[in-house]
């Protein structure tokens, strides 16, 4: 303190019979609360989507196969390809 007395005075709001009105008080941390709770959950919504995006990438990096098909079963996959289908004839 640099010695200076503060002209500010404090009003405290009060019922008719002169006790405090905490109803009042109530309500105004009510909506101080609710306000508060709402801009937090307005910034968290804001990181939904960047999240979301990095979950489907993620995603589909683990979905990738680590290695590509063995040398032989591509050779049989074309040689079976390649295969022609002959009729089968019943006498």
């Amino acid at each position: 303190m640099d010695g200076q007395t503060s002209d500010r005075t404090i009003r405290i709001r009060r019922d008719r019979d002169g006790s405090t009105d905490n109803g009042f008080y109530r309500r105004r941390a009510g909506r101080l609360r609710h306000a508060t709770l709402r801009r937090a959950l307005g910034q968290a919504a804001s990181l939904v989507r960047p999240l979301v995006a990095v979950g489907i990438m993620v995603a589909a990096i683990l979905a990738m196969p680590a290695r590509g098909p063995d040398s032989s079963s591509q050779t049989a996959d074309v040689l079976a390809r390649d295969a022609v289908a002959v009729p089968k004839i019943v006498r």
